[in-house]
Order: structure tokens, then C-alpha cells, then sequence
């Protein structure tokens, strides 16, 4: 008799709609950080783009695609959940797959089916949120940090580094990473340091084409900075 094998992956996405699809909260609104995300986004959507005055407006990787969907789309309840539902199901894909490639597929069914009962992931499903499309955007970073780790590639650090550089402008909390990125180098061996440099290099290119838009566009290159700092 052939042995049927599950993929961690899809039982994880699986067990993630039957979990929230029952009741799916999606956008609240009431002048949370979901109404602010979607007024940046119908701005986008109809201007373009429009020059940032709140630190929520800032974060383009969740803003832009959002605009973009309203524009085709158009504006409602459904159109807003589309962008936070790929983020989280790219999350959970990532994430299964990182522990599979680590540990084997037993481990990444059971990492994945905790991942997505954990309530905090859940809930933002289908809500504007900036967590989930921070985590995603780590979560790829990890990725390819991996596949470079394993295969000494130069061309996949830069990505991790490219990767880290805007989940930064999605959240600055992913910052965060720098410094245990500088003490995992002082662990690992010597010949794996080289990676540091095409990481780098790939972190600072979002960062410094982000700056150049400000600067040109605002007179402010460190606009969004500015404003997270004064949120904070």
C-alpha cells in the first residue's frame, strides 16, 4: 500500500482557515492602526502615492500593495484582507519550510500547526497589520540567510541583507536583527564572515532608495524615521 505523506505546509494553512475563517475579524477601524493603513492605502490609490504625515503611512511594503488592490479592486471589506491574508500565508509557508529544511518534516508539522494556533498570528489573518507583514518579511530573510549559510552564496546574502532592509521599512522594530546578526558572526567560522559584506550592502540599498525619495520628494531623507521616532 503506497504511504501517504502530508505536506507541514499545507496542514498548516489548512489548519489556520479552520481556525479563523469560522469567524474572521478582518478590518475593525474605529481609529486603530487598521483605519490608518487603509486611509494611507485609498490615498495611494487614488494619488499614487501621497507624502507621508503619520509614521502608519510610512510603511509602504503593506501601504503600497493595499493601494494597489483598491485601485483595480476598488474600496471594501474584502479588497483589505487580500494583502494581510498573502503576508500570513507567505508567513506560515516560510516558517514551515524553514523548520523543515532544519529539522525534517515531523518537526515542521508540529512547528507549524503551533504556529498557526497561536492567537496574536491568527487573529491578523485577515486585518491590515504591519506584524504580519514585518514576521513574513523576516521570515524570507531567514530564509535566504539559510540558503546562503548553506551554500556560501554571496547572491543570497544579498537578498537576506535586501530582505531585512524592508522589513525595517515595513517596522523598525526589525532592527532588532543587527546586532544579533554582529554576535552570530563573532560565533560562526572565519571563512563564513565574508557573508557580512553582501548583507550589508543588500540591508542598505532599500534604506538608502527610500532616503533618496524623501530627500527628492520631501527635503527630509530621513522622513520616515522622523516620524516613527516621534510616534515612539
Amino acid at each position: 500500500m503506497r504511504r501517504i505523506t502530508l505536506s507541514p505546509a499545507l496542514v498548516a494553512v489548512a489548519l489556520l482557515f479552520v481556525l479563523v475563517l469560522p469567524n474572521p475579524t478582518g478590518y475593525v477601524g474605529a481609529a486603530g492602526d487598521d483605519f490608518h493603513y487603509v486611509q494611507a492605502a485609498r490615498c495611494a490609490a487614488a494619488n499614487g502615492w501621497c507624502l507621508p504625515e503619520t509614521h502608519w503611512a510610512t510603511r509602504w511594503p503593506l501601504v503600497a500593495p493595499m493601494g494597489l488592490i483598491f485601485a483595480v479592486f476598488g474600496d471594501g471589506w474584502w479588497q483589505s484582507t487580500i494583502v494581510p491574508l498573502a503576508y500570513s500565508l507567505i508567513a506560515v509557508i516560510l516558517f514551515v519550510r524553514l523548520i523543515e529544511r532544519s529539522w525534517g518534516p515531523r518537526a515542521a508539522m508540529l512547528g507549524g500547526i503551533a504556529f498557526v494556533a497561536t492567537a496574536a498570528f491568527a487573529k491578523g489573518l485577515l486585518q491590515p497589520n504591519v506584524e504580519t507583514v514585518e514576521l513574513a518579511l523576516l521570515l524570507a530573510t531567514a530564509n535566504a540567510g539559510e540558503i546562503a549559510w548553506r551554500n556560501r552564496s554571496a547572491r543570497w546574502a544579498v537578498a537576506a541583507g535586501l530582505l531585512l532592509g524592508v522589513a525595517a521599512q515595513a517596522r523598525m522594530t526589525s532592527l532588532v536583527w543587527l546586532p544579533i546578526g554582529a554576535l552570530a558572526l563573532v560565533l560562526v567560522p572565519r571563512d563564513r564572515r565574508r557573508l557580512a559584506v553582501p548583507v550589508l550592502g543588500g540591508f542598505a540599498l532599500p534604506l538608502a532608495l527610500e532616503a533618496l525619495f524623501y530627500g527628492i520628494w520631501a527635503g527630509r531623507p530621513l522622513l520616515s524615521q522622523q516620524l516613527s521616532a516621534a510616534h515612539t
